[in-house]
């Protein structure tokens, strides 16, 4: 890939020639899109063929905010439908500050919950605690709103055992 990034003509020329495999659904396209270093680079995988909101996804791993502008900017969703984890729930488990204030000022929902494996069930909120990240949670705190569950109340009183 660094070479490729090195010589723009003949980087288009493979990836036109591969366009099965910048499709950031695809394995290589995954690990394309994780090793896009510049927004040049973002740039030009989506132009070849990479999915905006699979891109989108795969970026908020690295937090890196001039890369994900590029993915939003050619239309990756925050929210799509079906999707266990989103963008928003990857840097906020990641403790990417910035990301996730990107995502927010997008129109990130934060209080979508994840689903799948140790995140299930999860909005962003609980991930940025789970994972520690004291900034991103009190930011996220700003943002979500959690429903109200009243306390619950044995239907009797608690007796203490005569044993």
């Amino acid at each position: 890939i660094k070479r490729l990034r090195d010589d723009r003509a003949r980087r288009d020329a493979f990836l036109t020639a591969h366009t099965k495999e910048v499709n950031a659904k695809g394995a290589h396209g995954i690990a394309l899109m994780v090793h896009a270093n510049t927004p040049e680079m973002v740039e030009t995988l989506l132009k070849h063929g990479a999915d905006p909101t699979s891109s989108l996804a795969q970026l908020s791993w690295s937090g890196r905010v001039e890369l994900i502008e590029v993915a939003l900017a050619k239309g990756g969703q925050l929210d799509p439908e079906g999707t266990g984890r989103r963008p928003l729930h990857i840097a906020a488990a990641q403790g990417h500050l910035k990301a996730v204030e990107l995502f927010l000022k997008h129109g990130a929902d934060p209080n979508i919950r994840s689903k799948g494996a140790d995140w299930e069930r999860k909005n962003a909120l609980a991930l940025a605690l789970m994972g520690n990240h004291t900034e991103v949670a009190q930011l996220l705190r700003k943002h979500t709103t959690l429903p109200f569950q009243p306390i619950r109340r044995p239907s009797t009183p608690f007796r203490p055992s005569r044993h």
